[in-house]
């Protein structure tokens, strides 16, 4: 049976000499594994760095019943966020979330379309100019609310509330920005 969905691709990796195996949170929110048969190889199925992790992808793959694994036929670019690539503190930063989303995708397959949204949102963020130690407390404080894991007082606070996007409105001085992602990484070690 073919299907259809989007999604992120969080991480790629061969397998044999000529495949890739896929980690991709879909837009339903889902952590799912495509195997890309011959994608090394292919120059018509996946071409222009389409298989490359934080692109925004449309597949079209077989689901086999024997099978962990989609496999996969087609894909398509959606968005490539190709700003991210301009710099190293970017694309790093960049990289720090994907591996705690793929953590929170081996902790629960189904870690919901809201999830999703915030790293479509924080991938499109961080392909123009940020300020990352603001912009890391704010993605961070938002994953953590989603999953319910941050007490009740943050829950409004600007952190949680403002569009990613606009993380360089909220006004906190260095120290507070310190003591809060001291705070949120003790809440993330909770959740991992």
């Amino acid at each position: 049976m073919v299907e259809k969905t989007r999604g992120i691709i969080l991480r790629s990796h061969s397998y044999g000499e000529s495949d890739l195996i896929l980690k991709v949170l879909t837009s339903s929110g889902k952590l799912e594994s495509f195997l890309a048969k011959s994608a090394k190889k292919s120059k018509k199925r996946f071409t222009g760095g389409v298989l490359e992790p934080l692109r925004y992808v449309d597949f079209v793959y077989k689901v086999k019943t024997s099978s962990d694994l989609f496999f996969l036929n087609e894909a398509r670019i959606v968005k490539s966020f190709d700003g991210i690539r301009k710099t190293y503190d970017n694309l790093e930063m960049a990289f720090e979330i994907v591996k705690k989303i793929e953590k929170l995708g081996n902790i629960a397959a189904d870690i919901g379309v809201e999830t999703f949204n915030l790293l479509g949102n924080t991938l499109n963020a961080l392909s123009g100019e940020c300020e990352l130690g603001l912009f890391k407390l704010v993605f961070f404080s938002k994953l953590l609310h989603i999953h319910g894991v941050l007490p009740e007082d943050w829950s409004e606070s600007n952190l949680v509330t403002y569009p990613i996007q606009n993380h360089k409105q909220i006004n906190l001085e260095p120290d507070q920005v310190y003591r809060l992602q001291r705070k949120v990484d003790y809440y993330l070690q909770e959740l991992f």
